[in-house]
């Protein structure tokens, strides 16, 4: 059997509730290990900036990572870890996150609200194979909770117990929506039109944090969510989580359905009509 032929045989014969607990349990570890230890407690020394002065990267970042690669990989025959401070030091590995059996993480999303001791952070993995998002955990360290999305459905797990979640619902109108939008991956004069127009959104919210948003999208407490850029490690568990809680998720420009390599943004809207009407406020030049 070819190693492309284990693969394939091994996600149509799996046990997505075992490893869905399996995953669970590996974040919670490294949440206990790494991240919770260093709540409220980082010094000067353990906390560095990446790409700007307000991207921030800690030792509970790194250690985390470090420690949850090699068992993320285990877990399935062939599987590559894509992860965010990896892919820091070797951008070459961002490109692989659509080819194959990928794994991607997240150890520590919303960095800078941790650093700044805002509680607005969690833990995230997907798995896509061939840039088809699979599955999806979002671990809340505070909370000790995750949200988990699979092909069985959309699920809270809470120590040994799961419980599967209804789709939410959602506000309809622009006027109404609540949400979340930001311009981080734009430049010059099409920054600041797109800012404007998010600022006109009388709804929009800073959260700091893709996973805490995909969260409250997938619990009715947000109604959109719009990023001009996209890293896998964040938004393939968006798109996962919230196309399984039935919202409406497409790249803008372009409106195409997300791929983990891409570098475009990211609409989520309650529906495909609300997604359209909020592509055409927001970005009015690439939807005409």
């Amino acid at each position: 059997m070819t190693l492309f032929s284990q693969r394939m045989a091994e996600l149509s014969s799996l046990d997505w509730e075992a490893l869905a607990v399996q995953v669970c349990q590996l974040l919670e570890q490294a949440s206990d290990r790494f991240i919770l230890p260093r709540w409220q407690k980082l010094t000067e020394q353990e906390i560095h900036t990446k790409s700007s002065a307000s991207d921030f990267v800690t030792i509970a970042d790194l250690e985390a990572e470090a420690w949850l690669t090699p068992r993320l990989a285990g877990l399935l025959a062939g599987a590559q870890v894509v992860a965010e401070e990896a892919s820091t030091a070797d951008p070459a590995l961002r490109d692989r996150a659509g080819d194959g059996l990928v794994w991607t993480l997240d150890p520590v999303d919303g960095t800078r609200n941790f650093v700044q001791q805002r509680p607005a952070f969690c833990s995230m993995v997907a798995l896509a194979e061939n840039g088809v998002g699979k599955a999806a955990w979002i671990w809340l360290p505070l909370e000790r909770a995750c949200l988990h999305a699979s092909p069985d459905g959309l699920f809270w797990l809470t120590g040994q117990k799961a419980e599967k979640l209804a789709n939410a619902t959602h506000q309809r109108g622009l006027d109404r929506m609540q949400g979340t939008g930001g311009v981080l991956g734009l430049e010059g004069a099409q920054r600041a039109a797109v800012q404007e127009r998010l600022k006109a959104l009388a709804g929009r919210r800073f959260v700091g944090s893709a996973g805490i948003e995909a969260v409250r999208l997938a619990l009715g407490e947000l109604d959109f969510l719009y990023h001009a850029r996209c890293n896998p490690w964040d938004h393939l568990p968006v798109d996962i989580i919230c196309r399984q809680a039935g919202m409406w998720v497409r790249q803008l420009p372009g409106g195409a359905i997300y791929h983990p390599s891409t570098r475009n943004g990211i609409l989520v809207a309650p529906d495909a009509a609300e997604w359209q009407g909020l592509a055409s406020h927001i970005w009015p030049e690439a939807t005409e």
